[in-house]
Formats: structure tokens, sequence, C-alpha cells
């Protein structure tokens, strides 16, 4: 799997096509463009990144991709997007906190009030336990479950992840929408 730090810019346009970003409109934020995250990416573009970084560690492509799908390799060992339940044990880090790395989201997420209307540089506020930046705020992150809305598996938060066991990763094959988590950062702070 693979969650580690955000790519920034400059470091993903190593292994990446063209992509967007809010800084590229914005010439007050210009400047800090290449340093800061990478946002607007589809699924897809993120299970090319995954590829790409397998090949460099000598591992088996996780996404067989073509015109007419992806399929995924099962038993292979490459670097794959995390499940949900791995990107928030990753955030959590063993904390009680709501936020990734602190109770206080000035110090560990960028959002509404402290973003400046655009992705920030990365690793610029404080980490988790785990020594993970940026989990909490700046850019929303794929996780690999597919959206259920039901009473038992609401998204709220805390429940879904103290109490009764469950499937990982949850895939619904009939729901169109992948769950995204850490909000972003024109999100206030109970969003991210």
């Amino acid at each position: 799997i693979y969650v580690g730090h955000e790519r920034e810019n400059l470091n993903f346009i190593k292994i990446s096509p063209p992509h967007e970003s809010s800084l590229e409109n914005n010439s007050k934020y210009m400047v800090n463009n290449m340093q800061n995250f990478n946002e607007r990416l589809s699924l897809l573009h993120c299970m090319q990144i995954c590829n790409k970084l397998s090949e460099w560690l000598g591992l088996e492509e996780r996404y067989r991709i073509s015109k007419r799908g992806v399929t995924i390799v099962e038993d292979s060992v490459g670097v794959r997007i995390p499940t949900e339940e791995e990107w928030m044990r990753a955030a959590k880090a063993g904390d009680p906190y709501v936020f990734s790395g602190s109770i206080n989201p000035k110090l560990c997420a960028w959002y509404e009030d402290n973003a400046n209307k655009a992705t920030a540089p990365v690793q610029k506020l404080q980490p988790n336990r785990l020594g993970l930046y940026d989990m909490s705020g700046n850019v929303y992150e794929w996780v690999w479950d597919t959206e259920i809305l039901d009473e038992e598996y609401e998204f709220t938060g805390e429940s879904k992840y103290t109490s009764k066991p469950r499937v990982d990763p949850i895939v619904d094959k009939s729901s169109p929408s992948r769950v995204v988590r850490g909000g972003g950062w024109s999100d206030g702070a109970q969003n991210t």
C-alpha cells in the first residue's frame, strides 16, 4: 500500500503527465506551485502512479490498466491504494485526536482558516505519531473502498473504526463512487 508523504508537484512531475492544481490559475501562489500538493487526480491516475512506484521498487504492478478497464493483480505485492480502514489507522496513528497529529487543527491540517484558498507546501505542519504529514486537510486522498450509505456503515467518523469488525475493504461493485478521506484546503476544520 502507499500511505506515505503525499507527493509535492516537483517530485510528482517526474512520474506523471500534466495535472491540474488550484495554483496554476492563481499567480499570488504561483511561487509555491512546485512545493504544493497535487490535486484533482483521478483514481485511475493514482493507480498509474502506484504502478510507477512499484516499477521503481522492482515490484510487480498491482493494477493492469487497459482501454477496457482495470484488473487488480491480487497476488501482487506492488504499491496500491490503501483501503479506508488502512488509511484511517495510519492517519489516527493510535492517538485519540480528531485530527491526524493533534487535537488542534491549526497544528496539523491545512483547511479554510489557514490555507489561503489553495494547497499549501508539504510537511510544514506537525506529523502524526507515525511521522505521516498532511493526513488532515490540504487535499483529499483516494481510498479503495466504495461509498455505501446505509445505517450500519453511516459515515460518522468514529463508530466505523472502533466498534464491530467489518470487511476491509468495503467494495460495492454497483456503487459508482469511491471514498476520499482527509479533507481539503477549502473545508472547515470539522471536515478534515
